[in-house]
């Protein structure tokens, strides 16, 4: 244990003085850490990629939610996007551990199934999916399925974010768009002409 200096008073001038020697070595010391903690975070290429695939597959999801959203749905932009960030991220992440079991030599205690993480994002959206579909005021009438559906369409926009698919996350996010908006138009028009007046 090393041991401690005594406490001793010290006058005014030379309690000032170490005062600004402490603050200036503080100064410095804060400086070295931040200079480290830019380093280390820029020398990180592949968390960074991570990241950025996260924010466009958040993007996307965000498109498919706003329709949602101004259709007054039950799952709109927010829940739309943190879908479609949070299946990006769990494939990110499972191909992150894979690559780091394979570099540590586990690959034999260590099998990879990439099957098995798309059927987790699934199941768990189809638990979400699941609390927005509910049974309307007549015994025939079910609401929600639609967007249940744009869930389960956002968490495959984030996968295919992660598995660096960008046209085909884009190209789909404007399908569902269109789909959602266009062609729930066309529903609605459908609807009224089959009503008997």
């Amino acid at each position: 244990m090393p041991r401690k200096e005594p406490l001793v008073a010290l006058d005014e001038p030379e309690a000032e003085s170490r005062g600004w020697a402490d603050h200036a070595l503080h100064a410095e010391v804060r400086t070295i850490a931040m200079e480290s903690l830019w380093e280390s975070l820029w020398s990180r290429p592949a968390e960074w990629r991570i990241l950025a695939e996260v924010a466009l597959a958040m993007l996307l999801g965000g498109v498919v939610g706003l329709e949602r959203e101004t259709a007054n749905k039950p799952a709109g932009f927010r829940t739309h996007m943190l879908v479609a960030g949070s299946a990006t991220l769990l494939v990110a992440i499972a191909f992150t551990l894979v690559d780091r079991s394979v570099q540590a030599r586990w690959s034999d205690a260590v099998t990879a199934d990439p099957i098995r993480i798309l059927q987790a994002i699934i199941i768990g959206v189809s638990f979400l999916g699941a609390g927005t579909i509910f049974r309307g005021e007549r015994p025939e009438e079910i609401q929600g399925l639609t967007t249940a559906a744009s869930l389960l369409m956002s968490s495959a926009i984030g996968i295919a974010v992660a598995l660096r698919q960008f046209v085909v996350a884009v190209g789909i996010t404007l399908l569902v768009a269109s789909v959602l908006r266009i062609l729930g138009k066309v529903e609605e028009y459908l609807h009224r002409r089959a009503r008997p007046e």
